[in-house]
């Protein structure tokens, strides 16, 4: 696994401590986008909280549930302050995953933080948030993130852009709920980029690309819920 994360202004990065808003807000995608989201107590909310929390956490682990780790709703410090900055640097809006690993995010800035496209990229409709880059001793790798169009395509299948040549291995499908939630296999690190060693789910709604990972090849039922928990939040409230 990569141990470093380019930490630039625009690229992955740390951030002061602050937390993400926690008034019902808009998300993810503009209203003429909601299109194909599921049906939630808990659209637009940021973090989850209160009787919208029970609710979703509810549909979730009806829809995926969960052996593989333990997941939280109670967002770190460190996450909440990358989701501050990145809201500032991102050219989308950007959604704080409402349902991560417990364990917390280490404390080195350099392995944390939110990446943008890459700079020759002027379009910049995609946004990757990576925790815990690297072996660190009771964490687990974890990324989410979203992009408009053919962005995730580009930015994340494109083995021109890995440090060392490789393929990705599509391993099927499957419904969540109302969702129908893809996954494929990254080759090992340093091939992959920041997706090396990682299975990866993703959906699409309308025009928008979401997915979700925890590194290694036995966690897809909790990559599903992470997933379906930002599709939940997603959008604003009607």
């Amino acid at each position: 696994m990569k141990k470093t994360v380019c930490v630039i202004a625009v690229v992955v990065a740390g951030a002061a401590v602050v937390a993400c808003s926690s008034d019902r807000r808009p998300s993810v995608t503009a209203r003429g986008h909601d299109a194909g989201l599921p049906p939630s107590p808990c659209r637009g909310i940021d973090p989850w909280k209160g009787a919208a929390r029970r609710r979703c956490m509810a549909l979730v682990l009806r829809w995926a549930p969960v052996q593989s780790v333990r997941l939280t709703t109670r967002l770190p410090a460190r996450v909440q302050a990358t989701c501050k900055q990145a809201r500032r640097e991102s050219r989308i809006p950007l959604l704080c995953p409402p349902l991560i690993p417990r364990g917390g995010v280490v404390a080195d800035r350099g392995l944390y933080g939110f990446e943008g496209p890459p700079l020759p990229d002027r379009a910049g409709d995609f946004y990757l948030l990576t925790f815990n880059n690297g072996d660190n001793p009771g964490h687990i790798h974890w990324i989410v993130g979203a992009g408009r169009g053919h962005t995730v395509q580009s930015n994340l299948f494109d083995p021109r852009r890995w440090d060392v040549p490789g393929h990705t291995r599509l391993l099927g499908e499957r419904r969540y709920g109302p969702s129908t939630i893809t996954f494929y296999r990254f080759p090992p690190y340093p091939s992959g980029g920041p997706l090396g060693g990682h299975d990866v789910a993703l959906t699409k709604v309308g025009g928008t690309t979401y997915f979700a990972t925890l590194h290694g090849h036995t966690h897809h039922d909790a990559d599903a819920a992470m997933l379906l928990a930002m599709l939940l939040t997603a959008g604003v409230p009607r």
